[in-house]
């Protein structure tokens, strides 16, 4: 079409467009998203007809919404919608309008068979469309089809190879269906791509781990990926190396660093609270996990209301009810947690493990095995996998138990998916 041809006849609108997409592709903070629809916003001043910058700004407003750190707020998605109904109202039939219109269905509405539909509408549009093929590989996640989002991922990837967003949707739905060789291929081809980077992610080292379960060189690689990052996500590593090695108390100490906590915002945070809970029940610490449940209960108050922040609160309550020893509490949460992701598969994956790992805490071993083989026989959330579990600060308590090995030797059996 012409406006595929010529986006906008304005020279510097163009320009901004082409800007803001560049940066799109490694935004990871507020700051750096409000540049973005800084310049979107501009081209459109400058161009009232440029339809595909307003599907773009569409698209950026619904990313932002998406992610509670960033403004999970209604001014947020209403912002992302008035930028929908201008490019819907210009072009409705192109490749960006049918992205925008799919992915504010899928991230602000939650509505995945909206979604769907525009995405599927989009691929006839731009079938060689990178971003295209990527919405598609994450709604087909979110309806519980994880081979053939990791198909859609695996060519957006292809398309866009040095996008790090692509690369890493598509690493985390491997390491779901456990396809741990196809992770550690990935990187390589990656790093090759990369003039012969030799780094490799958190997931790399996790799926080299379930391949060969070689604990002294997890946290030795662990150790390494911490000498590269800084504050909070240096803590993590190092608490995992810590973890690699049996030495729960010594990762507590890491995650208890106030400096290190002083950094922290947002689902960072509220993880760093459930591990260190999770480290003091395995010490049994009750006065320690009273403390910390606290506080995390406190940060789950504030963050309720924002729709992927809720799943993350109720899980949240649901643990620490259990590890405070409040169970219909913590039977309570679990019931609230099933419900608020029936449409959802792809949270229900990390639901239905830490609803198994609440069972275990409460004492109730058949139910956590239960719960566990399920995760074990199907799709898993990433960090899940067999092997890991013999590192995990709840499930390694039954290492050893011939009933819990078994399960965890179906993960095993069980191939990758």
């Amino acid at each position: 079409s012409a406006l595929a041809q010529r986006p906008s006849e304005n020279a510097r609108a163009y320009k901004l467009y082409v800007e803001a997409k560049s940066m799109f592709a490694s935004s990871n903070n507020r700051a750096k998203y409000d540049e973005i629809v800084e310049k979107l916003e501009e081209a459109t001043r400058l161009d009232s007809k440029f339809a595909a910058a307003f599907a773009e700004l569409a698209y950026v407003n619904s990313t932002m919404f998406f992610y509670a750190a960033i403004d999970s707020t209604p001014v947020r998605a209403a912002r992302a919608q008035r930028a929908l109904a201008e490019a819907q109202r210009l072009a409705p039939e192109s490749g960006p309008t049918h992205v925008a219109t799919g992915y504010f269905a899928y991230a602000c509405l939650a509505d995945y068979p909206a979604a769907l539909r525009s995405f599927e509408a989009a691929v006839l549009s731009n079938p060689n469309d990178g971003t295209v093929r990527f919405t598609l590989g994450l709604v087909l996640r979110r309806l519980g089809r994880p081979v053939e989002a990791a198909v859609e991922l695996e060519r957006s990837v292809t398309l866009d190879p040095l996008d790090p967003r692509h690369h890493a949707n598509l690493v985390q739905s491997l390491m779901t269906l456990r396809r741990y060789s196809e992770v550690v291929a990935l990187a390589e081809r990656r790093n090759r791509l990369r003039e012969g980077s030799r780094k490799f992610s958190l997931e790399v080292v996790r799926a080299r781990f379930e391949l060969d379960g070689d604990r002294a060189l997890l946290g030795q690689s662990l150790k390494e990926l911490a000498a590269d990052v800084v504050g909070g996500e240096k803590a993590d590593r190092l608490a995992d190396a810590e973890m690699a090695a049996g030495n729960y108390a010594g990762a507590l100490r890491v995650l208890s660093d106030p400096q290190i906590e002083a950094q922290l915002l947002g689902a960072p945070l509220l993880k760093n609270f459930l591990l260190r809970a999770q480290l003091a029940s395995g010490l049994n610490r009750p006065e320690e996990i009273a403390v910390v449940a606290g506080r995390a209960r406190s940060f789950t108050r504030a963050i309720q209301g924002a729709r992927f922040s809720e799943f993350e609160a109720v899980r949240a309550d649901m643990l620490l009810a259990a590890l405070e020893g409040r169970k219909a509490d913590a039977l309570e949460a679990m019931d609230r947690l099933r419900g608020s992701t029936k449409d959802d598969q792809f949270s229900g994956l990390i639901n239905k493990f830490q609803i198994a790992t609440a069972y275990l805490v409460l004492g109730d071993k058949a139910e956590a095995l239960a719960g566990l083989k399920s995760v074990m026989t199907g799709p898993n959330p990433g960090d899940v996998g067999p092997r890991s579990l013999h590192l995990h600060p709840i499930w390694s308590r039954l290492n050893g138990d011939p009933r819990f090995e078994a399960v965890v030797e179906l993960g095993h059996l069980f191939g990758t998916l």
